[in-house]
């Protein structure tokens, strides 16, 4: 999932993919998830940020702490 995530990051810049739509496109693909306020004030747009800032924290060097155990 962290791939897919860091994937749509990434091409985040020429496809203008919103944190709203790698949620319910990556972690959340069955589940009905709301929209302005109900989404910025949602615990389920905290954890999609969370994994992002996970993604690019292990593309950044985090998965050599990760292969260390």
């Amino acid at each position: 999932m962290l791939l897919d995530i860091l994937d749509a990051v990434l091409d985040r810049t020429y496809s203008g993919i919103t944190t709203h739509e790698i949620a319910r496109r990556h972690v959340y693909p069955t589940l009905d998830i709301g929209r302005g306020n109900e989404w910025k004030s949602s615990a389920e747009r905290r954890r999609t940020q969370r994994l992002i800032d996970e993604a690019l924290g292990l593309m950044n060097g985090g998965y050599r702490a990760l292969l260390h155990g």
